[in-house]
């Protein structure tokens, strides 16, 4: 039997390394990181609560609102640069399979959050949970008598219902009351909900929303 010896060939190549993204080109060469997405998780939670109200919080709104458009300037940006980085290394196409979901994260964020607030999910749910409360405050009011709309909302006392602070802006011979939401003033312009068991809601300078058996959604302006 012959015993072959075994040659090591030192001039042979190392073993190929796997592809990965080239990190000369800093956080624009590289899809959306963690810190990016859960700020995008922060602000669709601020939006999602700031539209939770008839019409929306407005200051909390704007504030979130602000935030979404400078996310979405960053991943804009980034994208550009990624694209134009990516394509000089002639590496566009394998760089997108790697990071496609990263990418994508942010979009849906965004149309999640769009979706609900056009369906007004935040709203109703937060309504559900209030409702019960606001029979009773509706209740209490007609029981106290007509009480005209009242143009100084800023000296209207302020109620707890559950998840909605509210104050009582009218109440009708017919028995419609109609609650403002503390906080959704805008300009010269507020929302709240009516309370309306009769069905024929009244403010020649508002609108209503019929939000479920007597309620409704209610926007005024003075």
């Amino acid at each position: 039997m012959t015993v072959r010896p075994i040659i090591f060939n030192s001039r042979s190549s190392p073993p190929a390394a796997p592809i990965a993204l080239e990190d000369d080109g800093g956080m624009f060469s590289h899809p959306p990181a963690l810190p990016m997405h859960l700020a995008a998780i922060v602000a669709m939670a601020g939006m999602l609560d700031a539209f939770s109200a008839p019409g929306f919080f407005t200051f909390e709104a704007l504030c979130f609102v602000l935030l979404c458009f400078c996310l979405c300037s960053v991943w804009l940006l980034q994208l550009a640069l990624f694209v134009l980085l990516n394509r000089r290394r002639g590496r566009l196409r394998r760089s997108l399979q790697l990071g496609w979901r990263q990418w994508a994260a942010g979009p849906v964020i965004a149309m999640v959050t769009v979706s609900l607030i056009a369906l007004q999910v935040p709203m109703r749910l937060r309504f559900a949970v209030s409702r019960a409360a606001l029979n009773q405050l509706a209740q209490q009011a007609v029981a106290n008598g007509p009480k005209p709309l009242h143009g100084d909302w800023g000296i209207m006392q302020v109620q707890r219902a559950e998840a909605f602070d509210v104050a009582v802006m009218q109440v009708t011979s017919a028995g419609e009351v109609d609650f403002r939401v503390p906080g959704t003033e805008f300009f010269r312009s507020y929302s709240g909900f009516a309370y309306c068991p009769v069905g024929n809601t009244f403010d020649p300078e508002g609108s209503f929303e019929p939000l479920g058996g007597p309620w409704y959604v209610w926007h005024t302006s003075w």
